[in-house]
């Protein structure tokens, strides 16, 4: 995959054959989800026009929410926050979108798009809190290139962050989990903690469970160590 294929956005409305979750982010979720045409004109906006809500409210990021069980978590724990999830295919956007309307949960927006291009959706100093779970891990050499947890990433974040805020990172890669811990300390984050074990000693009670992502309660059942890196921008 060459660099432009990565960051190449295919406009949804120019789909010739669009599938159900093509037609839900174009539809029956297009006050809960953007795509990637109207995503960026919220830009350094997102708390007055999306949420009505002030300037010092938290507005929190995750990237990648697989279907959605920890986002809406995150909606439903954190009722006074606002959050946006960034997620480049349909089928989990939608899932995840679908899963708060449920829950009618109107703290939480989709957004369909590149998680490597996120400066082209946030100004600097805009977001509070980011939740990265599980990306994918590109293991093999020639792959990792296209790993999202590089060091031009880890920049960037960092300047669309205020400060105070945390930077949360799960993946059951261990090694990836160091190299990542090495790459945000040297873009400027301190180092809140770090285990790669993270539920050795959990109380796996119906609460433990309900909090988790649909991959991370895989890995669980599984008895996979599932990695934890908490940074903090000072």
């Amino acid at each position: 995959m060459s660099k432009g294929a990565q960051t190449r956005l295919n406009r949804t409305k120019n789909i010739s054959h669009p599938t159900e979750y093509v037609n839900a982010l174009l539809n029956e979720c297009a006050d809960w989800a953007f795509n990637e045409e109207e995503a960026p004109a919220f830009k350094g906006l997102w708390r007055e026009k999306v949420f009505k809500a002030k300037e010092d409210s938290f507005l929190n990021l995750e990237i990648g929410p697989g279907n959605g069980r920890h986002f809406s978590h995150l909606c439903q724990k954190h009722p006074e926050q606002k959050f946006l999830t960034v997620e480049l295919k349909y089928k989990p956007l939608i899932q995840t979108v679908r899963r708060l309307k449920k829950q009618g949960l109107t703290n939480g927006r989709g957004l369909r798009y590149n998680a490597v291009l996120l400066d082209h959706l946030f100004k600097n100093l805009e977001l509070n809190n980011i939740y990265i779970h599980f990306p994918d891990p590109w293991p093999k050499k020639r792959q990792r290139k296209h790993r999202l947890l590089a060091e031009s990433f880890a920049g960037k974040i960092y300047k669309l962050q205020r400060p105070g805020s945390f930077l949360e990172i799960k993946t059951d890669d261990q090694a990836y989990l160091l190299e990542a811990k090495h790459i945000f300390k040297k873009a400027g984050y301190v180092l809140r903690k770090y285990t790669q074990d993270l539920h050795q000693d959990s109380k796996r009670d119906s609460a433990f469970f309900q909090k988790l992502s649909q991959f991370e309660l895989l890995f669980v059942k599984k008895n996979t160590p599932v990695g934890f890196l908490s940074l903090e921008k000072p």
